[in-house]
C-alpha cells in the first residue's frame, strides 16, 4: 500500500460480522429478570492512612503502531498511546515528577485533573532536556484524565499525550468487582499520505476544525481487539473518552451497565444504564457480570464511529475456563499502586 491511508477499509466486514453475530445473540437468548441490579451499595470505609505516591513520566516522541497498517508519529507518556493509569487512594499526596527527553522537539507538560492546581505553575511547560515535579493531594475520588497541557493543546493530547488516574474512594469504596480494565477512546486526524519513513502524520487543520477523523481508537488501537472474561464474574471498566473533539456512548451490545458511577464518584450512581455518554475526558466506572457464555461487544453507540475503530469484542467463557483470560490491548501498563491501595487486585 503505498501514498494512500486503506488501513480502516478491510477491517470494515470483520467489524459487521463481530457486530452482526453479538447481536444475534442477544436477541435469541431468553432475558434473565433475575439480572441482579445490586451490588451499588458502597462498601464500608476502608481503615488505611493517607501515603505519598510518587510517579515519573517521560515523554517520548516517537512512531507508535496504531492499527495494522498505521504507524502514527505520536508524542507519547512513557512510550505508549494511553500513558500509564496512575492508581492512588483519595487522601494520597501524589507526586508527578514529569522528565522532557533532550532528544525530544517540543516543550510538554503534564495537566492531571485530579489536581487542584494552575496552568501557569504545576502544568507549566518545560523544553526538551528538563525535569519538573509537582504535587497535589487526592481530595475527590473518581476518575480522571491526565494529558499535556503544550501549545497548542488539542495537537499534544491529539498526539498521544494522554491517559487515566484512578483516585480510589476510601471514605464510600465502590462494590468489590473480580476484575477491572481501563478503556480510553481517542480519535486520530492523519494526513492522507504517509511520510517519506512510511508513518502517518497529524492533520493540524482537521483537529482543529473538528472535521471527520481518520479512525478511533480503544487504547491507542483500532479494532480488531478481544478480551477474555469468565462467565458470571463482575468486570468494572474504568471509561474514558479523551477526544480530543468527539464524544462517545458507551455501550455493551448484548448486557447493559449494571452499576454506573459518573466520573467514577460513589455518590453519583446510577443502575441499570443501557449507555453512558462521554464528551471529551468525561469518565465513568461500570460494571457487568456476563451471565452469558458468548459473546459482547463493547461500542461506542456513535455506529459509524464504531466501524472507524471504537470497538471491543469481549468472549465469554465458561466460569472453570482456568487459561486465557485477559486482554490483548496495548497501552495498558499500570503504574502500581502499594499494597494499601484499595482495589480487587485482579485486573484484565
Amino acid at each position: 500500500m503505498k501514498g494512500t491511508m486503506k488501513g480502516i477499509r478491510p477491517a470494515y466486514l470483520l467489524i459487521a460480522l463481530i457486530v452482526v453475530a453479538a447481536m444475534g445473540a442477544a436477541a435469541v437468548f431468553s432475558f434473565q429478570l433475575g439480572l441482579s441490579m445490586g451490588g451499588g451499595t458502597p462498601s464500608p470505609p476502608l481503615q488505611v492512612q493517607p501515603q505519598v505516591r510518587h510517579f515519573t513520566l517521560i515523554v517520548q516522541e516517537h512512531p507508535v503502531r496504531v492499527s495494522d497498517d498505521v504507524v502514527f508519529t505520536a508524542w507519547t507518556f512513557n512510550g505508549t498511546i494511553p500513558g500509564p493509569t496512575i492508581e492512588v487512594n483519595e487522601g494520597d499526596t501524589v507526586q508527578v515528577t514529569l522528565i522532557n527527553l533532550a532528544n525530544n522537539t517540543e516543550a510538554h507538560s503534564v495537566d492531571i485533573h485530579a489536581a487542584l492546581a494552575t496552568v501557569d505553575n504545576e502544568f507549566r511547560n518545560i523544553p526538551p532536556g528538563q525535569t519538573w515535579s509537582y504535587s497535589f493531594v487526592a481530595q475527590h475520588p473518581g476518575v480522571f484524565a491526565y494529558h499535556c497541557e503544550g501549545s497548542p493543546v488539542y495537537l499534544h493530547v491529539h498526539n498521544g499525550m494522554f491517559g487515566a488516574i484512578i483516585v480510589r474512594p476510601t471514605r464510600s469504596p465502590l462494590p468489590p468487582v473480580d476484575r477491572e480494565m481501563v478503556i480510553i477512546q481517542s480519535e486520530l486526524y492523519l494526513n492522507k499520505t504517509r511520510n517519506p519513513d512510511g508513518t502517518y502524520g497529524w492533520d493540524a487543520e482537521a483537529i482543529l476544525h473538528n472535521a471527520q477523523p481518520t479512525m478511533y481508537l480503544f487504547n491507542g488501537h483500532q479494532f480488531p481487539q478481544t478480551i477474555t472474561v469468565r462467565q458470571n464474574e463482575r468486570v468494572r471498566f474504568y471509561l474514558l473518552n479523551i477526544g480530543p473533539n468527539k464524544f462517545s456512548a458507551f455501550h455493551l451490545i448484548g448486557g447493559m451497565w449494571i452499576n454506573a458511577w459518573h466520573n467514577g464518584n460513589p455518590s453519583n450512581h446510577g443502575v441499570g444504564l443501557q449507555t453512558v455518554t462521554a464528551g471529551p475526558t468525561d469518565t465513568w466506572a461500570v460494571d457487568y457480570h456476563f451471565p452469558k457464555v458468548g459473546v459482547n461487544v463493547l461500542v461506542t453507540h456513535a455506529l459509524g464511529d464504531a466501524f472507524m475503530g471504537a470497538l471491543l469484542k469481549i468472549n465469554v467463557v465458561p466460569s472453570t475456563t482456568t487459561s486465557g483470560i485477559g486482554y490483548g490491548l496495548t497501552g495498558l501498563a499500570l503504574l502500581p499502586c502499594p499494597a494499601s491501595c484499595s482495589g480487587p487486585g485482579k485486573r484484565l
